[in-house]
């Protein structure tokens, strides 16, 4: 379990390609996965492969503390932000919503 949430958080910030995410990820996992999906969906083209990673992958063991952070760092929700960004692909959008509306 924990070599998956090292693989994810590598991944994740390996894609980033910045080494200010090293940092943050060491010292805040949960800041590091809130900025990813703010900059996911704030982007011109929404990174929807970037948010199913980070809402899927993170589900069962931080989402919650991630969406709360969201709200407390962009005061808006995490589920309006990807609604509203991703709301092209319904199929899509739908899923990660109730994603992480739960």
């Amino acid at each position: 379990l924990f070599l998956l949430y090292l693989l994810i958080v590598l991944k994740a910030v390996v894609s980033t390609q910045s080494t200010g995410m090293w940092v943050k990820a060491i010292r805040n996992v949960t800041q590091l996965f809130s900025e990813l999906l703010y900059l996911s969906v704030t982007s011109l083209a929404a990174d929807s492969a970037r948010v199913i990673r980070i809402v899927v992958g993170r589900s069962e063991i931080d989402l919650t503390q991630i969406k709360s952070h969201y709200m407390m760092q962009y005061n808006k929700q995490l589920q309006l932000a990807v609604q509203q960004k991703c709301g092209n692909d319904l199929s899509y959008s739908n899923i990660i919503a109730l994603i992480i509306k739960n």
